[in-house]
């Protein structure tokens, strides 16, 4: 038996392994999710009430691509325990990014679990990090698979958009993206776009 061919039939048993292992990881995965309620579905998004949140925020000047993973680092540094008491804080999903076209800065921000109440988070040893507390609020929320990039979120604003046009629903201030996954996992992706509405 050759070695390319044994190479062949290692790649043919342990890929399919390999792939079968990691979705049953990400099966198990126990993130815990930010709450929200669904108000109504229409064909292409819903309508979504979240309550009252509790977020840890950085912004940062960059372009819309990069600006993705600008903050990512000192976010995850925070609820790992880079923090004045050195405490580790779940994560929590969707992590939240924003990025402002005309001043060209990006924000990027984790909700904090539901047990992490304003006031009681330890303080980030990074200034850059900081607090923000916001009230009820409806969303507009588009969902689709993968990893889109800058032109596939457009293209959600726009169907989102014309969808919301078509239902006279109007919206208040600008687009959020929802990553739900970690850049490691391949499968099972959701991203969202959503944007604030007057419900």
């Amino acid at each position: 038996m050759s070695t390319r061919f044994k190479i062949k039939i290692f790649i043919f048993i342990m890929v399919p392994l390999v792939l079968a292992g990691m979705e049953k990881l990400m099966a198990q995965d126990k993130t815990p999710k930010q709450p929200y309620t669904v108000v109504k579905s229409f064909a292409e998004f819903e309508i979504r009430k979240y309550p009252e949140s509790h977020l840890v925020s950085i912004e940062k000047p960059s372009d819309f691509e990069s600006g993705r993973y600008a903050g990512f680092r000192a976010l995850a540094g925070y609820i790992f325990g880079d923090n004045e008491t050195e405490q580790k804080i779940a994560m929590t999903a969707p992590v939240i990014y924003h990025h402002n076209d005309s001043t060209g800065v990006s924000q990027m921000s984790f909700v904090l679990p539901q047990e992490v109440t304003p006031g009681t988070q330890p303080k980030p040893k990074n200034e850059d990090l900081y607090f923000q507390a916001t009230p009820l609020k409806y969303y507009a929320v588009i969902s689709r698979g993968g990893w889109p990039g800058e032109k596939a979120l457009k293209k959600m604003e726009q169907t989102l958009l014309q969808s919301l046009e078509k239902n006279n629903i109007a919206t208040k201030g600008n687009f959020e993206y929802r990553y739900y996954n970690p850049p490691f996992a391949l499968f099972n992706r959701n991203t969202e776009v959503a944007i604030e509405v007057a419900w």
